[in-house]
């Protein structure tokens, strides 16, 4: 897919290459401090209002969050800003998205399932709910509450909006290999006030997935082409027998099979970006094919950088190591590839989906 990007995109991706620009790399084993002060600048120059806006153009958001890819930041823009503030917008909880863009307190999304547990389920108590189960909110250590993905008995899908200190629920908190702080969610008969859930449709909460699995691809291909930029530094500059390895057929061939990778990679995020607008059949085939593919494309981008890179590849002093770690978490979250492989072959077949929960989309790792 070729977008000849209008005013409007260039100054968003432009505003974002900026911006994202002067942001460290956390160092491997350790999370980096959550960045304040860029966290306010994006919510004081309306970035967070617009990642929040379940209206804003899917293109406009794709290009900005290839930026933040390319960058290699771990502020959570997906987790703490798209995800939560499109859900509570959607719920008509005005007051509390606003409360989120203006960065007046940090909320996590919470819906990635953990391997082996039971995923957090809300049950009568009375005039209230209770949550059982567990989940993990990937960068939800840095933040103060959580939305969490519940089964709710008999009505399906639903956010629940849960302060950290919930009675009955437990938070632990650990650093992810992507260098953000995530967190480790158990409830435990977690009571839940009636005015806690969002009362989403099913719909509703399928929008807000769809939009944050549209979103993670177009940041992985970001990811995607700062590794091929970096990889063709390289090579450029590494000499073998007095000359360049560019020059070498074996290596030619294999920069030119990551450009293509590359190439791939955006046109398939662009293009699940736009169909976000579909009806909710043609944007899910369309997003599950992309997560698939570029989860595939990722893997051998990532694995040939390294490659070519050497042992210096995996080092600290060297971006590629952490846009490698960056990939692999994108791959086993938001759904596993061979999950969204799965539902492909399911459309292809003529079934809607793999059946199931909205939420069931593979146990992943943050």
């Amino acid at each position: 897919m070729h977008l000849v990007a209008s005013p409007e995109q260039q100054m968003i991706r432009d505003s974002g290459a900026k911006l994202f620009g002067r942001c460290e790399r956390p160092r491997v084993g350790t999370a980096a401090a959550f960045d304040a002060a860029l966290w306010g600048e994006l919510a004081a120059n309306g970035w967070l209002a617009f990642l929040a806006d379940p209206g804003a153009a899917g293109a406009d958001v794709a290009l900005f969050l290839l930026e933040a890819g390319r960058a290699g930041v771990s502020i959570p823009l997906i987790d703490c800003a798209l995800a939560p503030g499109r859900a509570l917008r959607l719920a008509g909880r005005a007051d509390a998205a606003e409360r989120l863009v203006r960065g007046e307190g940090r909320v996590a999304l919470a819906a990635e399932p953990v391997a082996g547990r039971n995923a957090p389920v809300a049950s009568r108590s009375g005039s209230a709910w209770a949550l059982d189960g567990e989940c993990i909110a990937p960068a939800g250590g840095w933040c103060d509450a959580f939305l969490v993905a519940v089964e709710l008995d008999g009505r399906g899908p639903d956010f629940a909006l849960i302060p950290q200190d919930r009675p009955g629920l437990t938070a632990m908190r650990y650093a992810g290999m992507d260098g953000c702080q995530h967190a480790r969610l158990r409830f435990e008969a977690a009571s839940a006030p009636s005015g806690t859930l969002l009362g989403l449709s099913a719909d509703g909460v399928g929008a807000v997935l769809a939009a944050m699995r549209a979103a993670a691809c177009a940041e992985a291909a970001g990811h995607m082409a700062a590794l091929l930029a970096a990889t063709r530094r390289h090579v450029l500059a590494r000499k073998q027998f007095g000359k360049p390895i560019a020059s070498f057929q074996a290596v030619e061939h294999r920069i030119a099979r990551m450009v293509i990778a590359v190439e791939e990679a955006r046109s398939l995020a662009l293009f699940a970006a736009i169909r976000l607008a579909a009806d909710a059949t043609e944007r899910d085939r369309a997003i599950s094919g992309a997560k698939a593919k570029i989860g595939a494309l990722s893997r051998f981008v990532a694995q040939n950088a390294v490659q070519l890179h050497g042992g210096m590849g995996v080092s600290e002093d060297m971006p590629v190591g952490h846009h490698f770690r960056r990939l692999a978490t994108f791959e086993a979250r938001h759904g596993t590839t061979r999950h969204h492989r799965d539902q492909v072959a399911a459309f292809v077949r003529g079934a809607p989906s793999l059946g199931g929960s909205l939420l069931d989309a593979g146990a992943g790792a943050a």
